[in-house]
């Protein structure tokens, strides 16, 4: 599966998708600053409230117009 993150200015949105098809997604407002710890917990909610294992995941993409937030993030 594809994690992917888009930071904007108002909203971080998280998507899964398996080939073309979108399994879940997920916003969070854009916060600055937020830790990395925080960033585990919201992200670790988002894959449990969708059944969704850390260990499917099999790449990540990341856009980002908030150099602020990419610290944690990554």
């Amino acid at each position: 599966m594809l994690l992917t993150i888009d930071v904007g200015n108002t909203n971080i949105k998280l998507q899964m998708m398996k080939g073309y098809e979108t399994i879940a997604t997920f916003r969070l407002t854009t916060q600055t600053p937020r830790t990395s710890d925080e960033f585990i917990v919201d992200f670790r909610t988002f894959f449990a409230t969708s059944q969704i294992a850390v260990e499917d995941i099999d790449d990540v993409i990341i856009s980002s117009v908030v150099p602020k937030v990419m610290y944690s993030l990554t």
